[in-house]
């Protein structure tokens, strides 16, 4: 029994799922690549449409490229860059000066990470390597982003060790995202 029965929203796939108090039994795949596909990052702040999703994606491909262990050696990781931003698709896209200062909601977002984590078995809390390569991806991909998807900022951002990757963004759509993330997905997970 949940302390809140009321405190539900409904999935794309039609799951009642409870984000204050997540259950992996809940969390689908469908509804996670759906919903990431669709919210854009930076609040819409961006010249076009670049979703979380895509965004997932690019740190997942990052990864790859950069991570010198054998594919099958860091697939866990993998997986962890793909689904690193997954609770937004239960919880919503804050920017990260908001998201600092707001300590109860990242209890929740750790909460439904773990749910996550637990269903797709990529393990969380993640160990310091899995720690280390998605936040580099995380990173080279906002200053990435930055570079190729916002206006000229107003003054220098301070958000990134990492400078960008050489790869150009270049968005998809929200429904090329949502395939490629399922695609990717199912090739980490085979």
């Amino acid at each position: 029994m949940r302390k809140n029965e009321s405190a539900w929203i409904q999935t794309f796939s039609g799951v009642k799922y409870y984000p204050l108090e997540p259950l992996a039994e809940d969390v689908r795949l469908e509804d996670i690549a759906h919903a990431l596909s669709l919210v854009c990052r930076f609040g819409g702040h961006c010249k076009q449409f670049y979703s979380v999703a895509e965004h997932s994606i690019r740190c997942c491909e990052y990864v790859n490229r950069k991570c010198l262990l054998t594919r099958s050696s860091k697939k866990h990781i993998l997986l962890a860059a793909l689904m690193h931003d997954a609770a937004e698709s239960f919880l919503a896209d804050i920017s990260r000066p908001v998201k600092k200062t707001m300590r109860q909601f990242s209890d929740i977002e750790d909460l439904n990470i773990k749910a996550i984590a637990e269903k797709f078995q990529f393990g969380y809390p993640w160990n310091e390597e899995v720690e280390y390569w998605v936040k580099r991806a995380d990173n080279v991909m906002l200053a990435t982003e930055a570079r190729d998807l916002m206006a000229p900022p107003p003054e220098k951002w301070l958000f990134s060790p990492e400078p960008p990757d050489d790869h150009w963004i270049v968005p998809m759509t929200s429904q090329e995202a949502e395939r490629t993330f399922l695609a990717l997905y199912d090739e980490l997970t085979q």
